[in-house]
Formats: C-alpha cells, structure tokens, sequence
C-alpha cells in the first residue's frame, strides 16, 4: 500500500503520485504545471477604423497545456528507471485522466501526451518533466451525477363510488430532473432517452428563467434508446446510428449554468404520447475554468 507524502494527492492514470510505493520509491510532485490556471482564449480584438476602441471577437477555451514535473527518489538505479517508464507509459498517446485533489476541490481532467519526456537522472533518482494537452481545458469534478424521471403523471388515486375514510394513493412522477453545478463555467450534461415515445422534448430551465431545448422529431420503439451529448452536440440511436437531423434545438444546447443549484434549476421530460414507461436519464459533473 503506497504511503502518502506531502503535497496534493495526484493521480495520473492509474499512476498515483505524490506517494512512496511498496518498493520504496517516492513519486513526487514538483509542480503540476499550470494545473489550476485557466485556459486561453480564442478572442481576438480589432482596432475600429478611425475611431477609438475595438471589435472583440467571440471568446471560446482553447486547448490547455500542463506540464508537470515529477522527482524520482528509488532505493536502486533500476527502481529509479523502472519508475522512469512508468511514468512515460502514464502520459499516455491517447486520453487518459489526471486528477489531483486540492484543498477543497477533487478534479480531473482528460489529457494525452503532446511533447517530448524530459528525463534527467542522477544518481539513483530522476528529475522528470511531461508535455501534456487537455483539448478540453475545464477541469470536472471526479464524482459526478446522474438522475432520472419519467413523463409527468398521476398514477392511482382515488376511484368512486368511495367509502370514508378516504385514502389518497396516488403516486405521482414530476417528469424533472432537478440539477445543479458548484463550478464556474457551464456543465454540459449526457442525456438518453428510453422509448417508447413520440416527440421527446428535453427542456433545460436556468436559473434566470430561461430555457434551451432538444426536440426529436421522431419516434422511439420500446427497445430503443437515444444518447445526446450536449458537449459535442451528437444524436445517436441504440449506440449505432445520428438522429442529429431529426434533433430541433432550440435556444442553445443544455448546459447547467455555474452556480446553479437543485432548487433553482431543473431538467423536463416531456413528450407528445406514449404507450409505455419512457424515462430520461442525465449525467453530468460539476466544471470548472
């Protein structure tokens, strides 16, 4: 069981950081490399033809580069680089997660190798030195959320002729998924509806009372099911197939505005009919800048 040092509890991949392991080599973290700094923007800004000021372009995240930088204590100089390998194979060609737990906060991101492992070693320890790329540069939270509803209904009830005293049993389905996001910029969830129904209509009420809305213009059978992924704006049916032409959007994809609370804003599940138990389910994280 590797034993914790000092310092914010790190994690890339599989490989934890920050720590002593069972062969007594330290793992520690130097710096994170811009961990908890935000991203650039893509905004540009042009000077106004003879006039004071400027034209400022939409403002969108790029990329964001981390390099962090790890020291290697090993009892041996085959420790040292073994764990020198363990830590290239960490920053790995394709997505993988680092997380790091601050003060307060435990965030991940999903990032992948982008430059060249610096290594220098000395003695029986290394100094190394990771060029990594998160294409998406907000952080998430490491446990995130999900949450279901059917369609608004009243089931049961009561039936007359009635006798005294009278029991009330109904039971009653919202259609809404209260949400929420601790963070500072937009949480754009994962939705899947389950059939069977006709014209399925997510609606995403904000705190200030706005709304953005899915509309499928389309029918799912019993069996079916449709993933909308709000982040990268797709429709996809039984995990196969785009129902993105049949999607109608309306004021903007969902996204849960930063500070939003469960008592203020709420994701609706509506639709124009059924012969079924249809049910939404959504998934999302809280997100940070």
């Amino acid at each position: 069981m590797p034993t914790a040092l000092d310092g914010d509890p790190t994690w890339l991949g599989d490989l934890p950081l920050n720590v002593i392991d069972d062969n007594g080599v330290a793992w520690i973290v130097t710096s994170t490399g811009g961990w908890s700094g935000g991203a650039a923007t893509t905004q540009q800004v042009v000077q106004r033809q003879s006039d004071h000021g400027g034209y400022a372009s939409g403002s969108w995240l790029t990329p964001k580069p981390l390099t962090p930088a790890v020291t290697i204590q090993a009892p041996t100089a085959a420790l040292r680089d073994t764990a020198v390998e363990a830590l290239k194979a960490a920053a790995s060609l394709t997505a993988t997660t680092m997380r790091v737990q601050e003060a307060g906060y435990d965030r991940t991101r999903t990032v992948q190798r982008q430059g060249e492992p610096l290594v220098t070693k000395y003695g029986t320890s290394a100094e190394v030195s990771l060029s990594l790329v998160a294409a998406d540069p907000r952080l998430y939270s490491a446990t995130g959320y999900t949450g279901s509803c059917g369609l608004p209904s009243v089931i049961g009830g009561l039936t007359f002729p009635a006798a005294f005293p009278l029991v009330f049993d109904a039971t009653v389905s919202s259609g809404q998924i209260p949400v929420a996001n601790i963070g500072t910029v937009g949480s754009r969830p994962m939705l899947r509806i389950t059939g069977p129904c006709v014209t399925p209509v997510v609606t995403l009420q904000d705190p200030d009372g706005s709304v953005q809305q899915l509309i499928y213009n389309g029918t799912l059978q019993a069996l079916d099911y449709l993933d909308l992924d709000c982040d990268r704006h797709t429709a996809i049916i039984n995990g196969t197939a785009s129902r993105r032409g049949l999607l109608t959007v309306a004021g903007g994809w969902p996204q849960i505005p930063p500070r939003a609370d469960v008592t203020t804003a709420a994701l609706y599940f509506n639709a124009n009919s059924t012969t079924g138990a249809p049910i939404l389910t959504a998934s999302w994280y809280d997100a940070w800048e």
